[in-house]
């Protein structure tokens, strides 16, 4: 068995390749989650725009008929023409399809309180555009085509302009947090006075002036930049370099390694399904994700549509068939 070098606890020394393994390594990590994240908060506000641009007149257009269907469905149960037991499920449909889309519409909060005791204000604000108004704002294109709005959709608007400041400044003090990790630990390993050799003060004093104005800007990229830029001139002298000085270095490259992963993960929660689209680089996958889901609603303005003929022709076999399937979308609701 070879003899080990053993460090003052005892444990086996790390050999100098070693080192020099884990700081490339782990320098190139860094490098590359820069450049990952950069890339990212770039693109991912345009994506937002191009998806909010190509969607959201869609969901307009299907929230319309999906009221239009609730409206009649309501006329034909008053209408007197249906049994007990279906009137019961209509109204017990009726019921379950506003508290999940309709909560936030003014002619759907009355019918709810015409068939339900529970008070219309503790309903959850739901409906289809949750998904999108909880992403970043997104420049001029949010709703430029709201007119005058209606005081509920005031409120509503209100409330969600507030949750997404509160998330705007949740995310400003994690990147604040962020930034002063970055730069205390960049200012452990460029500290001038820290350097005895002359030529490499010089150098320092230099980057860290410039990591001095990177922090003070809060600029987060700029300062994982000026760490690379500087490592990368650091890769073409290792052999100069002493262990201790490299695993201070990559301690320093730790940490901003955990930091790159923190940003990454907050972009990915605040984007959701667009953060995939635009992280593989390419637009192709993000056409695809607005053709898709464009496709899907427009088959289910469709499918209204489609109900909304066979409850105005009231025709026996079409709607029988249209009951049985609100029973089973009962039934999943439930589930859920």
């Amino acid at each position: 068995m070879e003899n080990q070098h053993l460090s003052p606890t005892g444990k086996p020394a790390e050999n100098a390749s070693g080192i020099r393994l884990a700081f490339d390594k782990l320098s190139g990590e860094v490098e590359k989650a820069t450049t990952e994240l950069s890339f990212l908060q770039k693109h991912l506000p345009d994506a937002l725009s191009d998806y909010r641009q190509a969607v959201l007149p869609l969901y307009e257009t299907l929230r319309t008929v999906r009221k239009h269907f609730l409206m009649d469905l309501e006329n034909l149960l008053l209408g007197g023409s249906l049994s007990r037991y279906q009137k019961k499920n209509v109204t017990d449909y009726l019921l379950h399809q506003i508290r999940k889309t309709g909560a936030a519409d003014d002619d759907l909060k009355a019918m709810f309180n015409r068939y339900s005791d529970e008070p219309i204000a503790e309903l959850p604000q739901a409906d289809d555009l949750d998904q999108i108004d909880d992403l970043p704002e997104a420049g001029s294109t949010e709703t430029e085509q709201w007119n005058e709005k209606e005081p509920w959709e005031k409120a509503r608007d209100e409330h969600q302009k507030n949750r997404r400041y509160r998330k705007k400044d949740e995310q400003a003090q994690q990147l604040k947090r962020s930034v002063k990790t970055v730069y205390t630990g960049l200012m452990k390993v460029f500290h001038p006075d820290l350097e005895t050799d002359p030529e490499r003060k010089a150098e320092k004093e230099e980057i860290s002036k410039q990591i001095t104005v990177a922090y003070g800007n809060q600029d987060f990229i700029g300062l994982l930049k000026l760490e690379s830029e500087f490592l990368t001139s650091q890769k073409q002298r290792l052999g100069q370099l002493n262990d201790p000085q490299l695993r201070q270095y990559i301690e320093v490259l730790k940490e901003q390694k955990t930091e790159l992963r923190k940003q990454l993960a907050q972009l990915k929660t605040d984007y959701g399904f667009l953060f995939d689209a635009v992280a593989s680089g390419s637009e192709k996958p993000l056409q695809q994700l607005i053709k898709s889901e464009k496709a899907g609603i427009e088959s289910a303005v469709q499918g209204y549509r489609t109900r909304i003929r066979i409850l105005q022709e009231a025709d026996g076999a079409e709607l029988k068939m249209l009951f049985s399937v609100m029973e089973e979308e009962m039934e999943v609701m439930s589930d859920e």
